[in-house]
């Protein structure tokens, strides 16, 4: 029979703080936009139409095949063409911005990167909360692996001098669930951490 060392979870007393800030980031992006949505909707689908409606962009850009393939995809192909779209609003009009809240009243491709970064970040925390839904999937996988071998687990302690840690080594039994005691137990001890681990403050 094999042996299994598995290391103990050190971020676990730090994880309702990290789903509060997956679940907080959609939100906030979602609250700031959304009183600037219309004019920043309105500024995409002008960059677009320019694009679109421009001889030498259509020519060396949207008739290009390579626009389909390289630079995203046909996904890249279409923020491309609304980059590109900015590029000649900028060349048309220029852009001196000398009052505040006049780089979200007109055009700017420096908004709209940053916008699109912004939506980008707040999916990947949506989509990484869905997932931490979804873990006990994988846990059960674990377990399967752990009836397999002998497992072991290293729980450090405060040691007697500051600074200095001891560890301590135990077997873990072959019906012991360390990672998922359950969804009742789960939810639990989430709701009674505290959201700041006492040695952060």
């Amino acid at each position: 029979m094999g042996y299994l060392e598995l290391g103990n979870c050190v971020t676990i007393t730090r994880m309702k703080l990290f789903l509060f800030l997956l679940c907080a980031t959609p939100l906030a992006v979602t609250v700031s936009l959304i009183p600037v949505a219309r004019t920043l909707i309105g500024h995409v689908s002008l960059a677009l139409q320019t694009s679109r409606n421009d001889p030498r962009t259509v020519a060396k850009w949207w008739d290009w095949y390579g626009s389909w393939i390289f630079f995203g995809g046909p996904f890249g192909r279409w923020l491309w063409g609304i980059a590109l779209g900015f590029r000649i609003l900028k060349s048309r009009h220029g852009r001196n911005y000398y009052l505040p809240g006049e780089m979200i009243e007109k055009p700017h491709l420096r908004l709209f990167i940053l916008v699109l970064f912004t939506v980008i970040i707040a999916v990947f925390a949506l989509g990484a909360t869905t997932l931490e839904a979804q873990h006990p999937r994988v846990v059960h996988e674990r377990e399967d692996l752990f009836q397999r071998h002998k497992t072991l687990i290293c729980i450090p302690s405060p040691g007697a001098v500051p600074g200095e840690s001891s560890r301590h080594v135990y077997e873990v039994l072959k019906a012991e669930r360390i990672y998922n005691p359950g969804m009742k137990r789960n939810w639990q001890s989430l709701i009674e951490a505290p959201l700041f681990p006492q040695e952060d403050r």
